[in-house]
């Protein structure tokens, strides 16, 4: 009997004390769910997904390409993305990558993910390209990881994700920072000046190319939420967290990369509201799948021979 495939997580590279729980994973019909101690929580993406309305563009995109092309697209780019984060994750694990052995490396990678052999050089390239961004990120802001990859729940508001990355880094700002004109008509008037300053970054990578949305915003501020809660040295922290959304771009001479600061892009407010939203979703459509058993004969009515089960229901022959 098939059944949706329930996981262990956690985080490969953590400088933190783990979590006083064990967590599971399951991708189903409904959504995406984490399982700790017996109770449900739904993930970070899907209470998004069903509390978000879905960007026009990407409408338009999958009216142009129609039905079936558009979800062999959404597949392919999500292959895509899974190997650039294990690949961005071991080289952030490591601390460092040799792009002569890297080919090796991802040819293994796209046989666990099965991905076709017309895609394997131009998939190369992209990821050569992306990886020298991510490289040129990590230089520019001075990051040092903390946590990769870190699924968490939170228990005072019933969801869960996984964090990218928790990581120090420096960032320069602009600001009054108590410099003043020394001559001219503006002495002795504040001066404005930039500075360097040693902050927390909540990184969420994504592999497109296309800019960031409200999502994508929304679903840093929950992290930051799950982060808060599982961990006192950031729900007190002195040094600033700031969450940022991090992007390879295509680039033709020298590595670039996209990368904005969602700190302030979506209020409290909007977030909780969303999670109450979310809440009632899930409370009035519990996950279930598919459980036929049993012989059927020919003209036999099959009532007996199924039931749906709640995803976490333990089966005799599960």
């Amino acid at each position: 009997m098939m059944k949706p495939q329930i996981e262990d997580v956690g985080s490969n590279y953590s400088l933190l004390e783990p979590p006083p729980y064990t967590l599971r994973r399951v991708n189903t019909a409904q959504g995406r769910f984490y399982l700790c101690e017996d109770k449900m929580y739904i993930s970070v993406t899907s209470l998004i997904d069903m509390t978000t309305k879905q960007d026009e563009g990407l409408i338009r995109k999958m009216s142009d390409m129609g039905y079936d092309k558009w979800m062999q697209f959404l597949n392919e780019r999500a292959t895509y993305g899974t190997i650039m984060h294990i690949l961005i994750a071991e080289f952030l694990e490591y601390k460092t990558i040799d792009f002569d052995l890297l080919g090796n490396r991802v040819a293994t990678l796209y046989t666990e993910h099965n991905v076709p052999k017309n895609k394997w050089f131009i998939w190369y390239e992209d990821l050569c390209q992306d990886l020298l961004s991510f490289c040129t990120f990590c230089a520019e802001y001075n990051v040092q990881p903390i946590a990769i990859e870190l699924p968490l729940v939170s228990k005072t508001h019933g969801f869960g994700g996984t964090l990218d990355l928790i990581c120090k880094m420096v960032v320069k700002e602009k600001g009054f920072f108590g410099e003043v004109y020394k001559t001219g008509d503006k002495k002795g008037q504040p001066k404005e000046t930039s500075r360097e300053l040693e902050i927390y970054g909540l990184v969420d990578f994504k592999s497109g190319r296309n800019g960031f949305t409200d999502k994508h915003a929304d679903q840093l501020v929950l992290c930051e939420l799950l982060l808060k809660e599982n961990y006192d040295e950031f729900r007190n922290s002195t040094i600033p967290i700031r969450l940022f959304n991090w992007a390879p771009k295509a680039w033709r001479t020298e590595p670039t990369f996209s990368l904005k600061d969602q700190s302030q892009t979506t209020p409290l407010t909007v977030i909780f509201a969303k999670l109450q939203i979310a809440k009632h979703k899930v409370r009035n459509n519990i996950p279930t799948y598919l459980h036929p058993f049993g012989i059927v004969q020919l003209g036999q009515d099959p009532i007996e021979n199924y039931r749906f089960r709640k995803i976490f229901e333990k089966t005799e022959n599960a």
